[in-house]
């Protein structure tokens, strides 16, 4: 309408779509085109994107040889989003490619999607409250392709200490944000367990950040683990972030377990230990003063499984000075030490 270039490009039989940017203004629009040859004869159609709502139902897309196809939704600046794009079919069985751009045009994120792992998924936490669009663009001029695309909220929740709680994730693209409150110094281990995806086979990534936003540790799971979460660094709200390959759904069992630690005294007590889900460590601490020699005993050693458990010791400054592996076969094991210098050592059975 104010006469200025919206938009150019060249349409060809391997490039059958030019996406317009969103339109700022109403009025009407002038389309002029311009023919490498001649005669030639077009069928033209100028289509409006669909949009997609939030937790709405999933959208049903179908592109001819190649054409591109876009998505749009409002999103609000701080709002947490999953994209799921499933039951995707190609007509070479290859990848499509999608892409994510914020309000002012900006790549947000990006994935290729492959008809063998029936999709993908894309995250996003909104930087801006504005429109954004996904575009899925072929692999091959040759290519059409047909796929259902949902947009999900974070599923959000707490994590109760040493009570199991399941978590499920019913939509494609969904992940979950879950939250636990510790103070420094503490240990804990986040037990995994009977995950299962649709479609099966695909890995689940955790993410555990701390309260001050900085990342502390992630592990991606296939089938069970523990995370153990040793001498937590911050006092405040720590964030699990669930996030299943390819978009997956996922349903599964999370027990945030309190840790086994404690601290020893030399020519003191026995100190008695027991971890209470599958692959936790025990965590153990003491004082030493340099030129100290120092023996360190593990007995009454029992396993779930009769087999062996690791136990290393570490230094003042975190450096590795003795390792040992122990048998319930042998009652336990024993480890030396001569204290190079002053400070508190840690064992750590695992």
């Amino acid at each position: 309408p104010s006469n200025q270039q919206v938009a150019s490009g060249t349409i060809s039989p391997s490039n059958r779509t030019i996406l317009f940017p969103r339109l700022s203004s109403s009025g009407t629009y002038l389309l002029m085109m311009d023919s490498a040859s001649s005669p030639t004869e077009w069928v033209l159609r100028v289509e409006r994107a669909p949009s997609i709502d939030i937790d709405g139902d999933a959208v049903d897309l179908v592109a001819g040889f190649a054409r591109e196809l876009r998505l749009t939704f409002s999103g609000l600046a701080g709002h947490s989003l999953g994209v799921g794009l499933s039951n995707l079919e190609t007509s070479d069985g290859n990848w499509v490619y999608a892409v994510l751009h914020g309000p002012e045009g900006q790549h947000v994120t990006s994935t290729y999607c492959y008809p063998s792992y029936d999709g993908c998924g894309l995250n996003l936490t909104a930087s801006e409250t504005g429109v954004y669009s996904l575009t899925i663009a072929p692999s091959a001029h040759t290519q059409s392709m047909s796929f259902k695309t949902t947009l999900s909220t974070d599923v959000s929740g707490g994590l109760v200490r040493d009570v199991a709680q399941t978590l499920a994730l019913s939509r494609r693209g969904q992940n979950a944000q879950l939250t636990f409150n510790a103070t420094a110094g503490e240990t804990l281990a986040l037990q995994v367990a009977g995950q299962v995806t649709v479609p099966t086979d695909n890995y689940v990534y955790y993410y555990v950040y701390r309260p001050d936003g900085a990342l502390l540790t992630s592990v991606h799971v296939h089938g069970s683990t523990t995370l153990n979460l040793p001498n937590l660094p911050q006092t405040g709200d720590y964030v699990v972030w669930v996030d299943p390959e390819n978009g997956a759904q996922l349903e599964t069992q999370l027990l945030l377990a309190s840790g086994t630690s404690g601290g020893e005294e030399i020519d003191g007590a026995e100190g008695e230990y027991e971890t209470t889900v599958p692959g936790q460590n025990t965590y153990l601490t003491f004082s030493a003063n340099e030129g100290q020699s120092i023996g360190i005993g593990l007995s009454s050693l029992q396993t779930s499984d009769g087999n062996w458990v690791h136990a290393a010791l570490h230094g003042p400054e975190g450096q590795h000075v003795t390792s040992a592996w122990c048998y319930p076969s042998y009652d336990g094991c024993g480890l030396n030490l001569t204290a190079s210098e002053t400070g508190v050592y840690s064992l750590t059975i695992a």
